[in-house]
Order: C-alpha cells, then sequence, then structure tokens
C-alpha cells in the first residue's frame, strides 16, 4: 500500500503547469495517474478562476448598462433638440419664404413707384428740347441761340413761343458744354421743330462761331429734353443695336423704342431688363 501511494505520488504532475493539466481533465479525461488532492486544488484553482471571472463579467455587463442608460438618456436629449431644432427650421422656412414675399411685393411696388416717378419726369420734360455742344458765350441769350438752331431747321419761330432757355449746371469737373434747355409755351411748336429737321445736328460754322479744330465738336445737336436714366438706357439701346445689327432705337414723347427690322415689332424700353428684347 505505501509503495503503491509513493508510485503515485511520483507520477502526479506536481510540476506540470496548472491550466495544461486542467485541460488535460476537461478534454481526455486523463485524470487516472493524478492524486485526488491534486485533482481537487486544480478543479478549485480553475473555478476560482472562473468565478473571477464571472464577477469581472457581471461588473462590466453593469458597467455596460449603465452607459447604454446614460446613452438613451443622450439621445431622448438629443431628440428633444433635434425635435425643437426641426421647428424652429419649419419656423424660419415659413418665416422666409414671408419675407421673401413681402421682398417680391416691395420690389414689385418699389419697381412701380420708379417707373411712376419717371413717367411723371418724361411727361414734365416733355414742353422741352434741349440742344447740345454749343460753345459758351459769357452775356449770351440762351432764347436768340435758341430761335437761330431754329431757323437753321426751317422752323420760324416766335420768340413768344418760347417759355424759358436756359444752360443746365454741370459738374466743375466735366469736361462737357453745359447743354441749354427751351421750354416752349406750346407743343405744337416743340414738335414743329422735330418735325422739320432732316437730321437733329447742325454744323456749329453755319452758327457763326469758328471752326472748331477738333471734327467731333463741330456740330450741335436737337434731342428730346431726356431724364439721366433714359440717357443712359438710349446710350446702352443703341450700342446693342450696333452689336445686334438692329433696324432703329430712338426716342419719341420722352419714350424709348427699339425695332429689330423696318416694319417690324416696336419695343418700349423702360428700364434696363427691358433690354433684354435685343436677345429675341
Amino acid at each position: 500500500m505505501g509503495k503503491n501511494s509513493n508510485k503515485n505520488k511520483n507520477n502526479s504532475p506536481q510540476n506540470c503547469d496548472d491550466t495544461d493539466s486542467i485541460n488535460n481533465i476537461l478534454t481526455s479525461g486523463n485524470y487516472a495517474n493524478m492524486d485526488t488532492t491534486e485533482v481537487m486544488k486544480l478543479v478549485l484553482t480553475k473555478l476560482c478562476d472562473i468565478q473571477i471571472f464571472m464577477v469581472n463579467y457581471k461588473e462590466e455587463i453593469n458597467t455596460l448598462k449603465q452607459k447604454q442608460a446614460e446613452m438613451e438618456n443622450s439621445m431622448k436629449y438629443l431628440n428633444t433638440e433635434v425635435e425643437d431644432l426641426k421647428a424652429k427650421i419649419k419656423y424660419l422656412t415659413s418665416d422666409n419664404s414671408s419675407l421673401k414675399a413681402g421682398v417680391a411685393s416691395l420690389t414689385t411696388t418699389t419697381e412701380t413707384n420708379c417707373l411712376k416717378i419717371a413717367a411723371s419726369e418724361d411727361h414734365s420734360r416733355r414742353m422741352n428740347l434741349e440742344l447740345t455742344d454749343i460753345p459758351y458765350i459769357e452775356g449770351e441769350d440762351c432764347s436768340a441761340i435758341a430761335l437761330e438752331v431754329f431757323d437753321k431747321v426751317g422752323v420760324e419761330m416766335p420768340e413768344k413761343e418760347i417759355s424759358i432757355a436756359h444752360r443746365v449746371k454741370v459738374n466743375a469737373a466735366s469736361k462737357r458744354i453745359p447743354s441749354i434747355v427751351v421750354r416752349f409755351r406750346d407743343l405744337y411748336f416743340r414738335n414743329k421743330v422735330l418735325d422739320c429737321r432732316s437730321s437733329n445736328r447742325i454744323k456749329i460754322a453755319d452758327m457763326g462761331f469758328n471752326e472748331p479744330s477738333d471734327l467731333k465738336c463741330q456740330y450741335c445737336y436737337i434731342n428730346e429734353h431726356l431724364t439721366p436714366e433714359k440717357k443712359k438706357l438710349l446710350y446702352l439701346a443703341r450700342k446693342l443695336k450696333v452689336e445686334k445689327n438692329w433696324f432703329y432705337t430712338g426716342v419719341k414723347d420722352g419714350k424709348l423704342y427699339a425695332r429689330k427690322v423696318d416694319g417690324g415689332t416696336k419695343f418700349e424700353i423702360k428700364q434696363e431688363k427691358d433690354l433684354a428684347c435685343f436677345k429675341k
């Protein structure tokens, strides 16, 4: 009996790794040559490891549950924030649409008012003609100059039909000769000058002035008295007429018109956006 015991003790895997021994027992069930005490020791060791693992696992699970709860609370908070943000965006979108509609309405109203003001200014100038590029002489009589110009185009104008004639004010830095604006008492005579002129220009030399050295300054011109805005439109329209090879651009009673071909549709140009007619 003692010999067997010693034999068993000598064969017991006291120097083997515990983990390898446990794995050997679990996988092959080979523990016949092992001392019972050693087997129990290994089993208890493994059970302790399992218990520690389970305790740690349980703590990790609790930690994960806590984090999940925190995440759920955060998500609820975020959902509330998102819903609030959605509501604000919806309100701002609606408010923006209202503002756009208001701006569009104001733009339309402003445009309408601008056209009314322009029409009023055009009407106030309807009795006028503008004479440009006539040299200035100190102490000149603008009415007498105007009568001479009208005589050159073949209109015998009674002096009393000129209500007033004067030089317009210009910027001191401007190199342009101030125009002479002539206001008539009767629209008939104003229109007669426009109808009788074969051209809207007269040679300066024919009016008794010295022949200008600059060929660009040898003529004075008879034009309708336009507002600065209408003059700008006329300039742009004439530029497009040349570029697009249109038949006509001109002014009649303060209104600006354009035609693509002779006898074609007549387009009225009231504002810059109307210049789009040259794209047709």
